[in-house]
């Protein structure tokens, strides 16, 4: 499984919306665009063996004339053919799927050479022809070799659609293993054969449910690579339920799509339920497979990036590189899984404060990343990765104010994303050019940066729905730009729209709705517009609401960067108030209270940037006390759910069990009450916390945070 890299993520936090963090390459608000693995298939028939799971990158001692053989296996029927020779290859493919089941990936991929090789001179069925075919496809698949794994599944498909026809689910099942293959290789017609052997599944009366339920992670995958969260889950979530049906039970398959789920749910933002899903996951790996399979490294992996998303660093730490050690022990340095860990470890030691550290990993991972598309002979926009490289390097470099130095890497990075695309916009495209532009803008080049902005506004207008939220971005950083160079009613203009977009895009109680409109009344009070006050109030109301809930049970990293957007608002709130005094209305004390509102919370926001860093570093060593405030916030997301439901029952005039929500108080007042007063005080804190409140709590090195 070719999992998790720490991406970069448009951070719509900061004074302007740079890319600042890995954790997913160029996708608002949507983390972790990873890389999910493939459906380890179940067979068509017991002795077909399953099919892909996107393992690794790097070539397997394969040749040429290997090739040869296994395509001549299709030309054997000139020979009698014979049944009882079926039997002889059933058994070694037997053999064959043992060994992917243990994870011994180059020893099945040399069983299926050989394989190959005898069968080319047996007078074999076309049926038995396939099942060759496609074991070994698979094999190389597992060791990197997808031109090779592509060429294998053609001839099979043809043989299929011969042999079943193209409406047939052993023709889907094939073409979804080539649809992998040409994902692989960045090939543009993966989506539209994913989306072929999903509407063939769909349209059979009767099919075979561990396929479907196959095709139904494969094509969420897709739909998770395209930025189609909410879909992917749907199918995801549909294919678990089907292969939890199954008889006889296929655990690691169920494990399997659970990791997967787990990864999508992340993305969505829903960090407890991927826990739950990617827990089950690895506890099933753990029982069911040897503690050394390279499933059980992805389990490891996946489940040490909800933990970084989640601000446990040490942990995540833990578990990463424990994955690393089984990857590197089964695929060897170099290959893609033993990259993608490393990257992700760089991206937790950036995040830890070592950015000398990250950037010397991330360079590493470039390096391996550009070695193993060299020696794949692929194009190197075949390789998503290597775009993520250029720009996770950039991002580093930029926060290091090197950015002569990042801007090769961004251009890079937007060069392949337009190799991927064949020439189409995309929301990575536009996301590529709002991180150039804000380059641009760290180095004061005005121009080049607004001109960076209106070409990324073009490519997310043209990329439509899926780039809604880039396309706000973009407009708020380049009103924002505007506003900043003195060209007042195009600030006025863009900061409208984004505000707008924003509204229509996020929850209605988004913190970047306020910052969007604080903005937008910035740039109205800049020209002298009465309308800046009602659009302040508005934000300012919408940060009251959201000032009242506590940080308890909340990630460090949430706590801070949420402070971070609400500080950022407060101040254009009182710049806002501030240029209404100047009209003799601040006299009013409506507006007096507003002001001093404002105060309140960009001082406490600011506390809690301080305070998120002061927590993660005393929590850092405490396993006990981290997995003891993830309950506290488990448990504060079931009661409500639980509320909702009652209040739902209550408006139906259904009867509600009363006892559900008393007992997770219950539980939730026990679990509060085995936090420190320390802890608490600094995770929910007070009206009365200030900055000279906490900077007793600072270590020498941490002095600046206050």
């Amino acid at each position: 499984m070719n999992r998790a890299a720490f991406h970069l993520r448009i951070n719509m936090n900061s004074f302007f919306s740079k890319s600042r963090s890995f954790f997913v390459r160029r996708v608002l608000l949507q983390p972790e665009r990873k890389r999910l693995p493939i459906a380890r298939r179940a067979p068509v028939k017991s002795d077909v063996p399953s099919t892909l799971s996107s393992k690794g990158a790097a070539p397997s001692w394969f040749s040429g004339l290997f090739v040869a053989v296994a395509l001549a296996i299709g030309i054997s029927s000139a020979k009698a053919a014979d049944s009882s020779a079926g039997a002889v290859v059933a058994s070694r493919i037997r053999e064959i799927q043992g060994l992917f089941d243990e994870g011994k990936f180059a020893d099945a991929e040399a069983a299926a050479h050989k394989l190959s090789q005898d069968a080319a001179k047996m007078a074999l069925l076309e049926p038995d022809q396939i099942k060759v075919l496609r074991v070994t496809a698979r094999a190389e698949y597992e060791m990197g070799s997808y031109k090779e794994c592509r060429m294998l599944n053609e001839r099979a498909l043809e043989l299929a659609r011969k042999n079943f026809g193209p409406a047939s689910q052993e023709f889907a099942t094939i073409e979804d293993d080539l649809a992998a293959a040409l994902r692989r290789l960045g090939n543009p017609g993966a989506a539209g054969k994913f989306l072929d052997a999903y509407q063939t599944f769909s349209s059979l009366k009767n099919p075979d449910q561990q396929l479907f339920s196959d095709v139904l992670v494969n094509y969420g995958i897709q739909l998770y690579y395209s930025g189609e969260f909410d879909k992917a889950a749907e199918l995801t979530k549909l294919a678990i339920e089907k292969r939890r049906a199954y008889r006889p039970a296929n655990e690691p398959s169920i494990a399997q799509a659970l990791d997967n789920y787990g990864t999508i749910l992340i993305a969505q933002g829903r960090l407890t339920a991927a826990d739950a899903a990617l827990k089950e996951a690895l506890d099933i790996r753990k029982r069911v497979l040897p503690s050394n399979h390279p499933d059980v490294a992805s389990s490891l992996n996946d489940l040490g990036v909800l933990l970084q998303r989640q601000g446990d660093y040490t942990a995540a730490l833990d578990l990463l590189t424990q994955a690393m050690s089984i990857d590197k022990k089964t695929y060897g340095n170099g290959r893609p899984e033993v990259l993608t860990d490393l990257n992700n470890i760089g991206e937790v030691r950036r995040l830890m404060g070592q950015p000398d550290v990250a950037l010397s990993i991330e360079n590493e991972v470039l390096a391996g990343r550009e070695a193993a598309n060299k020696d794949q002979e692929g194009d190197e926009s075949a390789n998503y990765d290597l775009a993520t490289s250029n720009a996770n390097i950039a991002n580093l470099l930029g926060d290091m104010g090197r950015y002569h130095d990042a801007e090769k890497y961004y251009i890079k990075a937007l060069s392949l994303d337009r190799k991927l695309s064949g020439g189409k916009p995309t929301p990575d495209i536009a996301a590529d050019l709002n991180n150039i532009a804000e380059n641009y803008r760290s180095e004061e080049r005005w121009d080049d940066a607004a001109a960076a902005y209106k070409e990324g506004l073009e490519a997310a207008v043209a990329a439509g729905e899926p780039a809604r939220l880039m396309h706000a971005t973009l407009l708020q950083d380049l009103g924002v730009l505007d506003l900043q160079i003195g060209k007042l009613p195009d600030a006025v203009y863009n900061l409208k729209l984004a505000s707008e977009l924003k509204s229509d895009v996020l929850a209605e109680d988004h913190v970047d709705i306020a910052t969007a409109r604080a903005w937008y009344a910035l740039a109205l009070a800049a020209v002298g517009n009465s309308d800046a006050m009602s659009q302040a109030r508005f934000a300012l109301e919408l940060l009251k609401r959201r000032n009242v809930k506590g940080h308890l049970g909340a990630s460090p990293a949430a706590v801070a960067a949420e402070a971070r957007s609400e500080r950022k608002a407060s101040e254009n709130i009182l710049r806002v108030l501030a240029a209404a005094g100047g009209q003799d209305l601040l006299l009013d004390p409506r507006a007096a209270d507003d002001a001093l509102a404002a105060l309140q919370i960009a001082n406490s926001s600011g506390t809690s940037v301080v305070v998120s860093r002061v927590a993660s570093a005393l929590l850092a060593g405490d396993q006990a006390m981290s997995k003891l405030l993830r309950r506290i916030q488990d448990l504060r997301d079931q009661r409500d759910v639980e509320l909702a439901q009652e209040a739902q029952a209550a408006a139906d005039k259904h009867s509600a069990s009363a006892a559900s929500v008393s007992d997770i108080d219950l539980q939730l007042a026990e679990a509060l009450a085995k936090v420190p007063t320390e802890v608490s005080a600094l995770a929910d804190a007070d009206d009365e916390l200030t900055f000279a409140g906490i900077r007793p709590l600072l270590s020498e090195h941490e002095a600046w945070l206050g």
